[in-house]
């Protein structure tokens, strides 16, 4: 068998630090050396959002990539001899080939996996750009071009456990091995961990020979440095000299020349950016000392620095407008100016000074809210992925600093939100109610951990009582008391058809809902965690057992709830009443008839038969409504959900047409009277309700006293 040369296609340097135990080393190419020095920066060799893009290829976009690199079609045998049809990561310089040509890495499989799946699953698991990986392969061991690549280099494949002064560690052999301890490694540096050379100024080697120099390195984030962890040198003086080492410049010139610039700025996904609900809130400091973010000297002009003060709720200098924005990030604004929270010249630095600016939508007024394990929020900037931060960790000092900082977990980046907006519900017992009369229910009504929230009839039981608290920050937690557990979207999914169930009260985002109303009456409820929805599945609002879940939201009946007393409201069961409105008028049968499909109108009193309507409570808690001069029931045009639909008396059919939930109005003694087929209401046309003979019609819910009836009960 014919050895391929090591120092041919092979290793240059050994350069990776190994924390507390010996250094790591990095196989750097030699036939891979660049020297191309242009719009390298050594501070900045890629930005911490290009480093944790993850998601920027799939599987088969990987795989894909490595094929249009390689053709994987080498016949030229003659290279290693070919008598070799086998790879063994165990065996030194054994090669794979098949059907006459070698296997190269985008063809091979290891131990049932492929290179891309390997790289993909790495990317998901340690949120780690897969191009990174891609070009740490290619940089170290030539994987993704070589037509033909040995044992040695994919068990070795990124370099990592090769000490300066050893040889590799076996434990780290194998391609998988390697490239999830990379992954994990730039993860653990980018998440605050230990790293040889931090955010700064750093004196950094050429070579690791001491003797052959080095400068001062002002590293400017996160990414850089580990980079400089895995490979602890720049690039500096004679590229054919015993002091050359080109392993980042390198890293470098492959990322560009294959995938463009590595100065990407951040997405809101890549800081796992949580929902919150626009509104205005206090950002209180998590560390105990009673201080808020203030505006120093409630100052209105750009460049007003921001500070932290004793917390005052009612401070307006410690009141910001939060606003979700289209690429869902956030935008943060004084209440005193209208003007935003920014970083000073949009820097990436640690340190960078928080202030006030006008807004002008660059990276530096941009953040990204989350809602950590301790239950407290972080912001991070779109720029850097640095962290809003209490200079010098002082959270009980008042008129410190805040400042942008790497973001490192400390409770000087942990904020506490007080909203100042009035509750969308009050805290209490609901039933939470489809515009179709079903409930969220309970199933089984269980109280156990992890059993199913789903949609059930409406039978006013304990499994359908929900209790609504607001908390100080806005959200609510959602209870069922019976169980005494909150609705939970499990595992904290952020999928589209992510089950919902209750579990044990945490506060953590999973349990933690935003209500928002909506202007036909309903409400939203989104989940914190990722601002989906309740909605239930397949929008089977009419069918029991249907199940209840977490979705992206898209505003149909599936997603709108109503906060229904859970107890059966039997004020007006069995009586017989007058509708009036606010000036009078009655709900009347237009001229006495008796017909199927005589109109419904409003007109002066006068307490005949026309104008008496007797109230049926039903087991599902809607009435039906009928009229005893003709024995039939109130019931809406074909059952139409349209706004403007006709209302008027038909034969009683049970059809969802002719039932109507009666809601108390905020009016003493007035109801609302919703349809059971739409949720929409009871309305007088254009809100005439001093008019003789104005139509009524169905219409979205508006609050006015246009749907307001005062049943007068007939004596």
């Amino acid at each position: 068998m014919t050895h391929r040369r090591i120092d041919f296609r092979r290793v240059l340097f050994l350069i990776f630090a190994f924390v507390m135990v010996f250094t790591f080393s990095l196989l750097a190419t030699k036939n891979t050396l660049k020297t191309n020095a242009e719009g390298f920066d050594p501070g900045n060799i890629i930005s911490d959002a290009a480093m944790r893009d993850y998601n920027s290829l799939s599987e088969a976009d990987i795989q894909n990539f490595l094929k249009s690199k390689n053709s994987c079609n080498d016949t030229n045998l003659s290279k290693t001899g070919n008598n070799v049809d086998y790879l063994s990561e165990n065996s030194p310089y054994s090669w794979h080939v098949k059907d006459g040509h070698y296997v190269c890495m985008a063809d091979e499989t290891f131990n049932g996996g492929t290179a891309a799946q390997i790289i993909y699953r790495a990317a998901q698991d340690y949120h780690i750009n897969p191009k990174v990986l891609i070009v740490l392969l290619e940089k170290e061991q030539s994987l993704v071009r070589d037509t033909f690549p040995n044992s040695v280099q994919y068990r070795s494949a990124t370099g990592y456990g090769c000490p300066d002064t050893a040889a590799c560690d076996s434990k780290y052999y194998g391609l998988n091995n390697q490239i999830r301890n990379a992954a994990a490694m730039f993860n653990d540096v980018l998440n605050g961990g230990w790293t040889n050379y931090p955010v700064g100024n750093n004196y950094i080697q050429y070579n690791p020979k001491s003797s052959c120099g080095g400068s001062t390195v002002f590293v400017r984030n996160l990414a850089t440095s580990a980079l400089y962890r895995y490979t602890p040198y720049q690039p500096g003086g004679d590229a054919n000299s015993d002091c050359a080492a080109y392993g980042n410049l390198n890293f470098y010139n492959f990322y560009t020349n294959w995938f463009g610039s590595t100065q990407q700025v951040f997405k809101s996904s890549d800081l796992e950016s949580t929902y919150l609900p626009d509104g205005t809130y206090n950002i209180v400091s998590a560390g105990g000392g009673e201080m808020a973010i203030d505006v120093e000297n409630y100052g209105t002009t750009n460049g007003t620095n921001i500070q932290i003060f004793n917390y005052s709720k009612d401070n307006k200098a410690q009141q910001f407008k939060i606003t979700r924005e289209s690429d869902g990030f956030y935008k943060i604004a004084s209440i005193i100016s209208g003007k935003v929270l920014d970083v000073s010249g949009g820097s990436v630095l640690p340190g960078a000074n928080l202030q006030l600016h006008q807004s002008n939508g660059t990276c530096a007024q941009k953040w990204a809210i989350s809602y950590d394990i301790n239950k407290h929020f972080v912001f991070r900037s779109a720029c850097s992925g640095n962290s809003i931060d209490v200079n010098g960790g002082a959270t009980n000092i008042a008129n410190t600093n805040v400042q942008s900082f790497t973001y490192n977990k400390t409770v000087a980046q942990e904020w506490d939100l007080v909203s100042l907006d009035s509750a969308t519900v009050a805290d209490g017992d609901y039933s939470i109610v489809t515009n179709t009369g079903y409930a969220i229910d309970i199933a089984g009504g269980s109280t156990s951990n992890g059993a199913n929230v789903q949609l059930f009839s409406r039978n006013f039981t304990n499994a359908q009582v929900m209790h609504l608290t607001r908390l100080p920050d806005g959200f609510y937690s959602i209870t069922n008391p019976q169980a005494n557990k909150a609705f939970d979207v499990r595992d904290g999914s952020t999928a589209n058809g992510a089950n919902i169930q209750i579990w044990g009260f945490s506060n953590t985002c999973p349990q933690r809902w935003a209500i928002e109303s909506k202007p036909n009456g309903f409400y939203v409820i989104r989940n914190a965690c990722s601002g989906n929805v309740i909605d239930v599945s397949g929008g089977a609002i009419t069918t029991s057992g249907a199940n209840i879940q977490s979705h992206m939201y898209n505003g149909t009946n599936a997603q709108m709830w109503m906060f229904l007393s859970p107890t059966k409201d039997t004020s007006l069961s069995g009586g017989t009443y007058y509708l009036k409105t606010h000036q009078g008028l009655a709900l009347d049968v237009v001229g006495a008839s008796k017909n199927n499909g005589a109109n419904i109108q409003i007109y002066a009193a006068n307490q005949t038969k026309a104008q008496e309507f007797k109230f049926e409570l039903g087991n599902d808690g809607y009435y039906t409504i009928t009229n005893t001069n003709s024995n039939k029931v109130i019931d809406v045009s074909g059952g139409s959900s349209n706004n403007g639909a006709n209302i008027q008396i038909h034969v009683s059919n049970g059809t969802c047409a002719q039932k109507w939930l009666a809601i108390p109005s905020a009016s003493s003694g007035y109801y609302t009277f919703r349809n059971a087929c739409s949720g929409k209401t009871m309305d007088v046309s254009g809100g005439y309700i001093g008019t003789g003979g104005a139509n009524v019609q169905l219409f979205e819910y508006n609050s006015t006293i246009a749907q307001q009836w005062l049943p007068v009960r007939v004596q």
